[in-house]
């Protein structure tokens, strides 16, 4: 199992002590503390860690005799140190301390202590050391990401020179402009998180900043800073989006803590932001969610009510089909049974021929109600298959009539079909052609009264483009259909119970699904001069 590395705190802030160790510790390194110099390097040089963090001010020996003595010491050549301190380091103490072999340094609040954002960049600094090899020192503060940035702009030198050693001393990274015009160079190249500006400079004045900062939609902390009785130019300055200003002379203390207070404020209006887009769309993704939800319920529901529904279709279904399937084998078994009990010198052959054909075409009709009643059920749950394929149309014709005649025709009716001889071939399901074709012409035989004629011919496409289509026309002499039975209605509309001999509307609308579900139209009409008309609109087959 790997090690963790060993980090060495020296410091004699016992509270300081206890919140590193804590903090590091429960980032998985090994820490140990000493509380002066001496201490600190007699556990160095035996524990030989990885990076030593160096209190400058310490009882004893201070922090920079302990770097040197760690730098002379060959055992701790690959030791790493960290130097903190509590008071201000000039250019020269840090140059004196690097000359000494410190890898980096940071300035050590005495306040907020106990502030994660600083134990953040202690880490930061510590994991920073460990990634790279230590090399020579830069003269930065470490790391650049982890500490506020200010851009100070004023045309006064000695004003520059003040505020950025005070804000150098409290942990804040600082460039300076002495124009408005370099100013705003340096918001583009160093992206500062807040702007100290004089308001009064030559050629181009705060405001004038201000106003093209905002133009230009950059919304960074701007504090302006005005001389005394310009305190109404201000005003003027915080309608233009300034945030706060700062009356010359001012204490450079309390400078700080204003623009310290600032940028967390806007740090914080900036998380408000983020927090409240991304609430924004959580709401949205989750009204969506709800919207997506509630079409899935919806069609929950209407899948269970299609299911309730062909429940109670089955449970009519079988219920129609007894009764429809009672009174024709009720037909049938009388008579067997009359020539079972009649005697061979008693039977009248004659009656028993009509009787024969009256048995037929009762067990005929009762086969067609029976193949509707299972074409509705299987629609209903939608497991109406249907078998493509190319179909010759005048032998089927034939087929068909000839069924017909003798299945469902009467001797005062005549049927007359005027054959097609172009040999033309239909794209279809020959079976259902079949059903759809003995419906219509039953439904024209059940309105005819006394003598009547029913004519069928093929109508030849209209042109010759890919769209024109054979018709197959049934006219018929009997009486008008209802105007309700014209009417299209969904499979859903259609009841079970009407599914029985003698019913038009059910039938002619489930001939008109039968048709749709082989890419055919069926129209139905009246005609003018009387009697029915069926066109069955048919899809050629493709050689």
């Amino acid at each position: 199992m790997t090690q963790p590395p060993c980090i060495l705190v020296i410091d004699d802030d016992q509270s300081m002590l206890r919140l590193i160790r804590a903090h590091l510790g429960a980032a998985g390194y090994q820490v140990e503390t000493a509380s002066d110099g001496e201490e600190g390097l007699r556990l160095a040089e035996s524990l030989r860690p990885r990076i030593i963090i160096l209190d400058l001010l310490l009882p004893g020996i201070d922090g920079f005799v302990v770097c040197r003595r760690v730098r002379e010491n060959p055992n701790l050549k690959g030791t790493a140190i960290l130097m903190v301190t509590a008071v201000y380091l000039s250019e020269e103490d840090q140059i004196h301390g690097f000359r000494m072999g410190a890898d980096d340094y940071l300035v050590k609040p005495d306040v907020i202590l106990s502030k994660p954002v600083h134990l953040k960049e202690l880490r930061a600094a510590v994991e920073s050391l460990l990634s790279s090899e230590r090399g020579a020192p830069t003269g930065l503060p470490a790391p650049e990401q982890a500490r506020d940035k200010v851009l100070i702009v004023d045309d006064d030198e000695k004003n520059i020179r003040l505020l950025k050693m005070r804000f150098a001393s409290e942990g804040f990274e600082v460039c300076t402009a002495s124009s408005g015009q370099e100013g705003l160079e340096q918001l583009e190249a160093f992206s500062p998180d807040v702007m100290l500006m004089d308001l009064k400079m030559p050629t181009m004045s705060g405001l004038d900043v201000l106003k093209i900062m905002r133009e230009k939609g950059q919304d960074i902390p701007v504090v302006i800073m005005t001389a005394y009785g310009s305190e109404s130019i201000a005003v003027d300055a915080f309608k233009m989006g300034a945030d706060d200003y700062l009356v010359k002379p001012f204490d450079t203390a309390q400078a700080v803590r204003q623009v310290a207070q600032l940028v967390e404020r806007h740090r914080l209006k900036k998380s408000q932001e983020q927090l409240t887009a991304r609430l924004k769309r959580i709401s949205c993704d989750l009204v969506n969610r709800v919207n997506h939800l509630e079409v899935q319920n919806q069609k929950l529901e209407k899948a269970y009510n299609a299911v309730r529904g062909l429940s109670e279709f089955n449970r009519r279904f079988i219920s129609s089909l007894s009764q429809d399937l009672r009174a024709p084998l009720s037909t049938i078994l009388s008579f067997l049974s009359l020539m079972r009990d009649t005697s061979a010198k008693g039977r009248d052959f004659q009656r028993e021929r009509e009787a024969q054909e009256i048995v037929f075409k009762t067990a005929f009709r009762l086969e067609i109600n029976l193949a509707n009643l299972l074409y509705l059920s299987r629609i209903q749950a939608g497991a109406l298959s249907v078998a493509p394929g190319a179909i010759a149309l005048e032998p089927v014709l034939e087929n068909v009539l000839s069924l017909a005649r003798r299945s469902l025709g009467r001797q005062d009716i005549r049927v007359t079909w005027y054959p097609d001889q172009s040999g033309r071939m239909v794209e279809g399901d020959e079976v259902l052609m079949r059903d759809i074709l003995v419906n219509l012409l039953d439904d024209a035989i059940q309105r005819i009264e006394g003598a009547g004629e029913i004519v069928l011919e093929v109508l030849p496409p209209e042109g010759e483009g890919s769209g024109s289509k054979p018709v197959l026309r049934l006219r018929d002499t009997g009486s008008r259909h209802p105007d309700e039975d014209l009417v299209p209605v969904t499979v859903s509309e259609i009841a079970p119970e009407s599914a029985r001999e003698g019913f038009e509307g059910i039938r002619l609308n489930l001939c008109r699904h039968l048709a749709e579900a082989m890419g055919w139209r069926l129209v139905l009409s009246n005609r003018p001069t009387g009697g029915g008309e069926a066109l069955l609109e048919m899809v050629p087959h493709e050689l």
